[in-house]
């Protein structure tokens, strides 16, 4: 039996403290290309904040100006080899990532089964990823879309940020190859297990997804 979408409410780093619906959708449960869009629509409502103060954050964060899916680089000093296969990156130790940006009211989670140890992408993705993609065509141009890979807390923290990136670039590769979305509207970052959905089991299965929301210029 397939479970319902759990929604949740947080508070993300950002600019300015805004609630954040996470709406997480099992295997088999395919959102609207609409409820895609309303979730990672702008805030009706734009917070002031000063210009050019962010947050921190614990993942690795990795865009490019290009169309190919797998040439990638990343802000600072993080970096990853522009091979076919997505090879990983290690973030430096208290890396820092300035943003001038005010988040998506919500954010979509994908129960993504990836095989163990693995990051291809199975069939049975597409039909999720294919209704994620035409949501994301929706958004106006100035959207800045993130894909965040997730893991549960099985293994070591390195060795899960590595595979949560490789899944997040998958994505987006998918993104950009199938459905032609310009690669440098989407930025891949790997939480690994740092961020679980389900904070009072960080084994549950829902914890190993990849996270999608939105940011949007304050200017």
């Amino acid at each position: 039996m397939k479970r319902p979408i759990a929604a949740l409410t947080a508070c993300f780093v950002s600019l300015a403290c805004v609630a954040n619906e996470v709406r997480y959708f099992d295997e088999g449960q395919i959102p609207s290309p609409a409820e895609v869009a309303s979730l990672l629509a702008a805030p009706t409502r734009l917070t002031s904040a000063p210009s050019g103060l962010g947050g921190r954050t614990r993942g690795v964060r990795i865009s490019d100006s290009g169309e190919d899916p797998h040439r990638v680089q990343a802000p600072m000093a993080v970096r990853a080899a522009a091979s076919p296969d997505g090879a990983a990156v290690r973030p430096e130790p208290n890396e820092r990532v300035r943003l001038a940006r005010l988040p998506s009211v919500g954010s979509v989670a994908l129960a993504l089964r990836f095989d163990a140890d693995a990051s291809r992408m199975q069939a049975q993705h597409m039909s999720q990823l294919d209704a994620l993609a035409e949501g994301i065509k929706r958004l106006p141009e100035n959207a800045l879309i993130t894909i965040s890979g997730h893991t549960d807390a099985y293994g070591a923290a390195l060795y899960n940020l590595d595979l949560s990136l490789k899944r997040a670039m998958a994505v987006r590769a998918y993104l950009i190859r199938v459905h032609g979305i310009p690669g440098h509207r989407l930025v891949a970052t790997g939480k690994g297990k740092s961020e679980p959905l389900n904070r009072a089991n960080p084994y549950a299965p829902e914890n190993r997804r990849v996270q999608v929301h939105a940011e949007y210029d304050l200017a």
